[in-house]
């Protein structure tokens, strides 16, 4: 590589940086937390227990008094942008799943089969119960389909924008402690010279 298109790379910048796009990730994710938290009403959530959320009224799906209707399906978008990037696969397929496994068609289905894979003990009481629940408790909804998709997709296109460096218009060649590079591949003659 010649050394003018090496030190280019060298002072090109992804437009987020991984730590950044994570901290994104993260930071999202404790916005979907909070609208369970303050939003939906108590025991609606799996992994958050009851007397932690305050039930900000509405009707258990969101539209409570904190986020309001956007409260409906914000969870739903954080879950699959936060965990796309974070691990980067499947997530969208994941979230989808989830959702519609609440589906009134499939719900019951699942759950039994859910405890019956499980079988009674502590893996059944501690793991089964609770995911059961979550299918025939939870609604399906297709705005949270949509959701969860868009989360992806939103994920998918800063992944893409973050790993691709774009150009520092701010720094120039003659900054550069290297000294000049010969002709670049665009100024340089056709053939080498012969002799």
């Amino acid at each position: 590589m010649p050394p003018a298109r090496a030190n280019a790379r060298a002072r090109a910048r992804p437009f987020l940086s991984p730590a950044r796009l994570a901290a994104l990730a993260v930071g999202l994710l404790v916005l979907g937390t909070a609208v369970y938290l303050l939003d939906r009403t108590p025991g609606s959530a799996w992994l958050i227990p009851a007397a932690w959320q305050a039930g900000g009224g509405g009707d258990g799906r969101g539209g409570g008094t904190v986020f309001g209707a956007l409260g409906r399906w914000l969870p739903s978008f954080v879950h699959a942008f936060a965990f796309a990037v974070l691990t980067c696969v499947g997530w969208a397929l994941v979230d989808t799943l989830a959702e519609v496994g609440q589906h009134a068609a499939v719900s019951a289905p699942l759950a039994a089969a859910i405890e019956s894979w499980l079988g009674p003990g502590p893996v059944g009481t501690s793991i089964a119960r609770p995911l059961a629940r979550y299918f025939t408790r939870g609604s399906f909804d297709v705005a949270d389909v949509i959701a969860g998709l868009a989360g992806a997709v939103v994920a998918y296109g800063l992944l893409r924008r973050a790993l691709r460096p774009s150009s520092d218009s701010s720094s120039s060649d003659s900054s550069s402690s290297e000294p000049p590079s010969p002709a670049s591949p665009a100024t340089a003659p056709p053939f080498p010279p012969t002799r």
